[in-house]
């Protein structure tokens, strides 16, 4: 079990004694439900996308927004490889795009990712646990691998998470399940 792993069990079992204690109430207001239960919900301010993540082990970005949140993955962990954060084992960033439509912004993407010498896979239909469909594109440079949803309700929106070594993990899924554009069934 890796230090990722252990932080991960710790803070489920410390949220859990909270919980059962009333100290915490579920911090959801979207979807208390599970797997969500205890999960924070990052929501862009004009409802434009919404997704749940864990803090901790996630940690905001200083200058954090509600237009465009990026989070960090056990920041303090020692640098060791590649990643846009130093120290960051993985980070998470959300946003509005303004493209005109999925594929324009699947190409954008595609461009920025082989523009920094990552190897891009073609991009696969994917579906959210609401029944969204988008697309998801993968890339990989060296121990680096990155993670992209695009998705279309009323604007085309991106989630994207790269980080050192695995992202496929069923914590790094549920992440990425549970991202939802505007028109998704979920609300």
């Amino acid at each position: 079990m890796n230090s990722g792993e252990r932080l991960r069990l710790a803070v489920r079992a410390i949220a859990l004694a909270a919980a059962s204690s009333g100290l915490i109430a579920a911090c959801d207001p979207v979807d208390g439900a599970e797997p969500y239960a205890l999960w924070d919900v990052c929501e862009h301010p004009d409802g434009a996308f919404h997704f749940h993540v864990l803090e901790p082990p996630w940690e905001r970005v200083h200058g954090f927004s509600d237009e465009a949140p990026a989070l960090l993955l056990d920041p303090s962990e020692d640098p060791g490889g590649e990643t846009p954060d130093p120290g960051a084992r993985a980070r998470l960033g959300a946003w509005a795009s303004g493209a005109a439509s999925v594929a324009d912004e699947a190409g954008a993407r595609r461009a920025h990712w082989e523009g920094e010498g990552f190897a891009v896979e073609a991009a696969e239909t994917y579906e959210n646990r609401a029944g969204d469909l988008g697309i998801v594109q993968r890339a990989s440079r060296g121990e680096s691998r990155v993670a992209e949803l695009i998705f279309e309700g009323g604007s085309v929106v991106v989630m994207s998470l790269w980080g050192r070594g695995s992202i496929a993990g069923e914590d790094f899924r549920l992440l990425l399940d549970g991202f939802e554009p505007r028109a998704s069934g979920a609300h």
